[in-house]
C-alpha cells in the first residue's frame, strides 16, 4: 500500500451509499443526489479518522523526508505547503545533515521562541521549531549548524484522510449543428460518456427543443430520441451530460478508513439521510456517538497489538 492510499479494501463510496439509501428507505430520493450523498460520505470519513487520528491510531501515520530548509537564523523555515497528504498532526521532526546526521527538533511554544536564543551553553547544540500554519520556523542555537543548500527535514506525521466528492460534468457546447431526422451531425465535443444525457438547442426554424442522446456515432455526431421540428442548419446547442456520469469516478474509490471502523460510517451516513429527510432517528445518532467515544480505547488497544506483531 503506498502513501496515501485508501485505507478500506472492502467498502466503496458506491457501496455506502447502496446500503445507506437501503436502510433509509432513500434509493430513489432526488432529496439526496449523489454529489450531496458523497459529500456526507466525504464528512462521515473525516470525522472519524479525526477520531483515530487523536487516539494516536497507526494507520493514518506517515513520514515526509525531503523537505528543504530555507531563509537564515532565527528563524529558518521550512514551507510544509506541498506536503500531501495533508498534515492533521506533526509526530516528530528531524533534522538531517548532508553528512546523513540526525538530530531530533523538538517543539517549542511561540513566546518561547522569543527567548530561545539566550540559552546558557549547555543547551548550544540544540535546534526547536514553531509550527506556524503552513510552515515550520526553526530556531538554532550557537554550536547547531544548518545549511540549507544540502540538509532536510524528516516530517513524521498523522495525516487527513483522502475524501471523495462527486463534481458535475461540464455542459458542452456548439453554436452551429446539423440535424437530419434523429442524427445531429457537426457537433464538436462528442463523447460516447455523454450518451444519455439531453441536448437542448434551437431547431432551423427557431423553435427550441430537447432531446435525449440514444447513440454515439463519432466525437462530432450521435442519435437523439426523436427526430426535431424542422431539419438542417440549427444553432446554440448544448449537450447536459447524464446525472450517472457526474458520480462514476467517486462510487468505485474506496473510502479512507480501516474496514473494521466502516459499520461506523454506515450508520453515520444513514443518520445524516435520515436528517436530510427531516425524519432523524434519535437512537441511531446516539449509537453514533457512543461508537466515536469508544474508539480512544479500542484504537490504542490495536496500536499496542500492531507493535507487538512487528
Amino acid at each position: 500500500m503506498s502513501i496515501g492510499d485508501s485505507l478500506s479494501k472492502i467498502w466503496t463510496y458506491g457501496k455506502i451509499d447502496e446500503q445507506a439509501r437501503v436502510r433509509t428507505g432513500t434509493i430513489a430520493d432526488t432529496l439526496i443526489p449523489s454529489a450531496l450523498a458523497y459529500d456526507i460520505i466525504s464528512m462521515g470519513v473525516q470525522k472519524i479518522a479525526k477520531r483515530l487520528n487523536g487516539a494516536t491510531a497507526p494507520w493514518y501515520e506517515t513520514t515526509t523526508s525531503t523537505l528543504t530548509i530555507s531563509g537564515s537564523a532565527n528563524p529558518y523555515i521550512v514551507d510544509l505547503s506541498s506536503v500531501s497528504p495533508f498534515i492533521d498532526q506533526i509526530i516528530r521532526v528531524v533534522h538531517v545533515s548532508s553528512g546523513g546526521t540526525r538530530t531530533i527538533i523538538r517543539q517549542i511554544k511561540s513566546e518561547e521562541a522569543e527567548n530561545y536564543s539566550t540559552l546558557t551553553n549547555a543547551y548550544a547544540g540544540s535546534v526547536a521549531y514553531v509550527h506556524e500554519g503552513d510552515s515550520l520556523r526553526l530556531y538554532k542555537l550557537t554550536a547547531f549548524t544548518i545549511t540549507t543548500a544540502s540538509d532536510t527535514v524528516e516530517l513524521k506525521y498523522y495525516r487527513q484522510p483522502k475524501i471523495g466528492t462527486a463534481t458535475s460534468a461540464s455542459v458542452v457546447g456548439d453554436t452551429a449543428f446539423t440535424a437530419a431526422s434523429t442524427v445531429i451531425t457537426a457537433f464538436t465535443g462528442m463523447t460516447a460518456a455523454l450518451v444519455g444525457g439531453t441536448l437542448v438547442g434551437t431547431d432551423s426554424a427557431a423553435g427550441k427543443f430537447a432531446r435525449t442522446i440514444t447513440k454515439y456515432l463519432s466525437s462530432t455526431s450521435f442519435e437523439i430520441s426523436s427526430a426535431l421540428a424542422a431539419d438542417g442548419a440549427s444553432t446554440y446547442g448544448y449537450i447536459i451530460p447524464p446525472s450517472s456520469n457526474t458520480a462514476a469516478v467517486t462510487s468505485g474509490t474506496y473510502v479512507d478508513l480501516p474496514d473494521s471502523y466502516v459499520m461506523l460510517l454506515l450508520d453515520e451516513v444513514c443518520a445524516r439521510y435520515l436528517s436530510a429527510k427531516n425524519q432523524p432517528n434519535a437512537n441511531l445518532e446516539a449509537s453514533v456517538d457512543r461508537q466515536l467515544d469508544s474508539i480512544y480505547p479500542i484504537a490504542l488497544q490495536e496500536k499496542a497489538q500492531t507493535k507487538a506483531d512487528r
